[in-house]
């Protein structure tokens, strides 16, 4: 990636970080707790990218994508001992 692709790149992040953010002063002042709480995250996830770059970012969706597989496994194995029970 050129030098001018990257300014490219952090600019559109820093960008959509700041969207963010006021999406989520928007959520708090409705008292939408979850939906601001989600929005914040994405405020750090988008800093996160600017700071560590794509190569984080697909490590960062990587390990998201292993995390929710186990969280999927757990469930469906909670739900067949529940069901089991019955």
């Amino acid at each position: 990636m050129t030098e001018e692709e990257r300014n490219t790149l952090v600019e559109y992040r820093l960008k959509r970080a700041k969207e963010t953010l006021v999406e989520a002063k928007d959520m708090i002042s409705m008292k939408h707790w979850h939906g601001a709480a989600n929005r914040l995250y994405y405020v750090c996830f988008y800093a996160l990218v600017i700071v560590d770059g794509d190569d984080e970012y697909k490590d960062f969706i990587h390990r998201w994508n292993i995390a929710t597989d186990k969280y999927k496994t757990i469930m469906a194995q909670r739900e067949g001992r529940n069901a089991a029970k019955k």
